[in-house]
């Protein structure tokens, strides 16, 4: 190789090496100066159920090491942590501040699971709440097989056909809500609504898919006026929604 060519290669690597070490140092100064300590944290979509002062001492433990040394990664994993935070967005905002946007946990019924009665999101994740929650949730109940697959199975699907009704009990403005939605032993969909009328909506297995059960259900929303006046809000009644055209009434006679 011609000689003064391998010392302008030489000199450009030494060049590349200094300009490098001269930039990390650079860098190091900026890191270690007090202007560049974080400034201000925002936090968005708090709930009633999250750790407060929690929050706030992660963040302080967090910034502490200045705004260019914060460890996102770390930041959310201890955030996740925290009581009815399910998640959370952080984005670096100039000059030197920090917007976390919080994920908090939306409850939409309990799971019971055997004994155990767990809380479910609206991603039909089980998680538990270090204070009673204070809304009055549905239950879902649902056999428990060895099979831990189909358990989870049975878990998501029973999650979506309740947000699904949920959502057209609101759309019809009516008062009547549900209070339990089970998959019992026979794989019968049954929904209890105000703790009076008991809907058998189906056999888990026999249902094609989630537009054909949502049908059924909204057929019964279109019935409640007539069912009102016929049998009185406060009869126990046991409705069999299985049939295409019609639907089979039973009272459900209390004993004195």
């Amino acid at each position: 190789m011609n000689k003064p060519i391998l010392l302008l290669a030489l000199a450009d690597i030494v060049g590349i090496i200094g300009i490098s070490i001269f930039l990390l140092g650079f860098w190091k100064y900026v890191e270690n100066q007090n202007w560049s300590q974080v400034r201000r944290v925002n936090v968005f979509n708090f709930s009633q159920y999250m750790e407060d002062l929690k929050i706030e001492a992660i963040i302080k433990d967090l910034a502490r090491p200045g705004y260019f040394k914060v460890n996102i990664q770390d930041f959310n994993s201890q955030l996740a942590k925290v009581n009815f935070v399910r998640g959370a967005k952080i984005v670096r905002t100039w000059p030197m501040s920090f917007d976390i946007y919080l994920e908090p946990q939306q409850p939409l019924a309990y799971y019971i699971e055997g004994k155990q009665k767990h809380v479910l999101n609206h991603f039909g994740e089980i998680f538990n709440s270090k204070y009673p929650i204070k809304e009055n949730l549905p239950i879902i109940k649902a056999i428990q097989t060895q099979d831990t697959r189909l358990n989870q199975k049975h878990q998501q699907f029973l999650t979506q056909i309740l947000k699904n009704w949920q959502q057209l009990l609101i759309d019809s403005k009516t008062s009547w809500r549900i209070n339990q939605l089970q998959l019992n032993r026979s794989l019968s969909i049954i929904v209890n609504l105000n703790n009076l009328w008991q809907i058998h909506l189906g056999q888990y297995g026999t249902i094609n898919n989630h537009k054909q059960i949502n049908d059924r259900f909204k057929k019964l929303i279109q019935a409640l006026p007539k069912l009102n006046q016929d049998f009185g809000r406060f009869s126990k009644l046991r409705i069999d929604m299985r049939y295409s055209n019609s639907m089979a009434i039973s009272k459900i006679l209390v004993a004195k």
